[in-house]
């Protein structure tokens, strides 16, 4: 027998069962969330500083410089 759930979506950040119009179950996951997608994004800008630099290390080695 299949039984019925209720519609929902779950929580960006713990995954439990919440109202459709929400994301976060709580204060506390919302900002857990928004601190991790803080770090992933400066995470995401050294590399490409990394990058950079190697690309132009890169080119004063070789005498484009």
């Amino acid at each position: 027998m299949v039984e019925k759930v209720p519609p929902h979506r779950h929580c960006k950040e713990c995954g439990r069962p919440i109202a459709l119009e929400d994301k976060f179950c709580s204060e506390k996951c919302s900002s857990a969330f928004r601190g991790k997608l803080k770090r992933r994004k400066n995470q995401l800008y050294f590399y490409y500083a990394v990058t950079a630099m190697i690309l132009i290390a890169a080119l004063i080695y070789l005498g484009y410089g």
